[in-house]
Parts: structure tokens; sequence; C-alpha cells
């Protein structure tokens, strides 16, 4: 159990330590406490690009098939770690240009601004979200533009995630790690789009394409970007998709926090099937709302209609009618049925752990304390 855990570490850091002649530090109090005694200098590394500890050739390991590996044996090459990197920079150069440009009529300093998001993304709420613009914004950035500014500034932060650098350690492209960095190119891209640029699909597509997997031959990067730009999309729809079948398992109830929005649902009326689902970005403070009905349908036996609010669609177009598989039309279903399995799991376990906690006080008639994990009596 974590509780259990975390008492533990606790107790080894507090009394065990000091009891057995250690005193716990951290680097900085360390430093201080022992100042340097000569200058060093750190060698620039081949074509002065830099060195790391892992890598004998500088910093190849993240550029190019230099040799450094993880595994052994056959076909241990990584001749798709450059197409990779040629990607990755493509995408960065491309989405710097777009940046500068469209945050440029928001911010006083985009790039400084791009620093101080970090605040947002440590303490993600409207306050986070108005200190900075007020520090950076060009006068009074507000309603939507105060939405774009922030949307560009999370395009950047999903740009600086696809340089992870265990992207680049392991063995290969279809590895979990280089997997993750696609996913986070994947993201940028469809951010790009939704602020209305124009993400470099083909381009991308065309680079990747030259990075194979050795472990399915058959696959390159851009088979991978398309995967996941399929199975992990995560717009506004998708989102009120996961809202709607996890609210309608008993077990779980509709969710007030997803994939960094807060969730407001609200039935209409008492004895009615509408419901309200409204979303609001927590970085971004872009919302987006629908209405929700739900049916009988003859052939599944429940099915819903949505129906989203006129302030969310297109200028000129009306709300139109959709059902569960429209929302999903774009892709999300792998993410969301990962997503949802998860959150049944962990409801059952909750369950479980509840009914043990239960029938220990009843079997033994004793108190539980509190902070002590289900079943643990005093």
């Amino acid at each position: 159990d974590s509780a259990w855990g975390d008492r533990a570490l606790a107790h080894a850091l507090t009394d065990e330590l000091p009891r057995q002649g250690f005193r716990l530090t951290n680097p900085a109090a360390f430093v201080a406490a022992q100042p340097p005694a000569a200058d060093v200098e750190i060698d620039e590394g081949p074509d002065g690009e830099g060195t790391s500890w892992s890598c004998a050739h500088g910093v190849g390991r993240w550029l190019r098939d230099c040799g450094c590996r993880v595994g052994r044996g056959k076909n241990g090459e990584q001749a798709w770690r450059a197409p990779l990197r040629a990607a990755v920079h493509l995408l960065r150069d491309g989405a710097a240009a777009f940046f500068e440009e469209e945050a440029g009529e928001l911010l006083v300093d985009p790039w400084a601004a791009r620093d101080e998001y970090i605040h947002v993304l440590l303490d993600p709420d409207v306050e986070s979200r108005r200190a900075l613009l007020g520090r950076h914004g060009k006068g009074a950035v507000e309603g939507g533009g105060a939405v774009r500014a922030l949307e560009l500034l999370e395009l950047q932060h999903q740009v600086m995630l696809a340089s992870t650098s265990c992207g680049w350690f392991f063995d290969d492209i279809a590895g979990l790690e280089a997997r993750q960095v696609l996913r986070y190119v994947a993201r940028a891209g469809e951010l790009w789009e939704a602020i209305g640029g124009s993400a470099p699909w083909n381009e991308l597509r065309q680079i990747l394409g030259e990075a194979r997997s050795r472990l399915t031959p058959a696959n390159t990067g851009a088979d991978i970007l398309d995967s996941v730009r399929l199975a992990d999309r995560l717009d506004d729809r998708v989102l009120v998709a996961h809202v709607i079948m996890r609210a309608a398992r008993p077990e779980l109830g509709a969710p007030e926090r997803l994939a960094g929005h807060r969730v407001d649902v609200e039935i209409e009326a008492s004895g009615t099937t509408r419901t309200h689902v409204a979303l609001e970005g927590e970085r971004t403070g872009r919302r987006y709302s629908a209405w929700v009905e739900h049916v009988t349908d003859e052939a599944s036996g429940q099915a819903f209609r949505v129906r989203e609010d006129a302030a969310d669609t297109p200028a000129g177009a009306e709300s139109e009618e959709l059902t569960l598989a429209d929302l999903l039309q774009g892709g999300g279903h792998e993410l969301l049925e990962e997503v949802l399995a998860a959150d049944i799991e962990q409801a059952r376990r909750q369950t479980v752990a509840r009914r043990r906690g239960w029938r220990h006080l009843a079997i033994t008639g004793g108190a539980v304390e509190p902070g002590l994990p289900p079943g643990a009596a005093s």
C-alpha cells in the first residue's frame, strides 16, 4: 500500500538515517558546505556537439547510429535515430516561426512568456493564467485572445516535450520511449491546426518514412505517427464521449477532471434525460459544452444523442445532432478505452478495499484511525 510505503520512507529519513550516523542533504547544500578546490573544463565533444555520460561518441546516441545501444545481439543498428531527430527539428523550427508571428500580436516577448508558462503548468488554474498574461500580455489580453495566447504557449510546451531524450536512448523507434516522442509530435501538430495553422504532416511523414523499426520491419516512423494520431487524438468531442461513457457506469460516475480539463456535469431537471457537459482547459481556459440526451435504442438497448452548444460551433454553422460514434469518428478510441478500463479497475479495487475494511470492523468491532488503509484497525 502506498500509504505504508510513504510512512516507511519518512521513518527511514527522519529516524533511521540519524541513528546510523547519516545526515540528509541535497546537492546545493553539499556544494555550499564543500566549495570546489579546482576548475575543470568540459570537453565539447566531437564537432563541438557536446558530451554525455552514456555515449562514448559525444551525443551521437541522440543524433545517429553511433553504435551505443541497450540491447545486444543481431539487428542492433539504430539508423532510425537521425530521421527522428530531423523530424523533431522540422516540427520545432516550423512551430517556432508560427509561434513568433502569432504570439507576437498578443505577447510583448513571446519567448519570455514561453519560459514563464511553467508556472501555469505547475499550477493550472484561472489565477495563474491571468497572472502570466498580466505580466506578458500586450495590454489586456482577455477572452478569445487569452485562450489563443495560452494555446500557442501550450503548443511550444508540446514541441519541447518532443525532444525528450529517452526517445533516442533505447534501441528501436517502435519502442515505448520513441513512440512517446511521436505522441508529443502528434499532439503538437493537433494543437497547431486547432489554433489555425498548418502542421507539416506530409514533410514529417516523408522524413519518418526513413526510420524503419528493426522489431517490426514493415513499420516505419511514419506508420507509428499515423497510429498515434488516430489512437490518441484528444479533442473536445472525444472528451465528451469519455464523460458520457464514464457517467453511464454506476461504479464510476462523471469525472470532475479529465485530461487537463475541468468537467462540469449538470442534469437539466429532475426526471429528464438531458444532461449538460461543460469542459474547460486548465492550462488554456478554452471552453466547450454540449447537451447529452440518453435515449433508448431498439438495437443496442441504449444510445446517446449529443448536440453541441451553439457558441461552440464554427461561425455560421448550425449545431448538429451527434451520436457517440460521431464523437469518436476522428479517432481517440484506443486511448479512451485504456483510460476507461483503468478507471473501472481502480473503482473495483476501491470497492474491494472498502468491503475488506467493513468486514474487519464487523468481525473485530475495532475502529479505523484516520490515515490508515482499509482493514487496518487501531
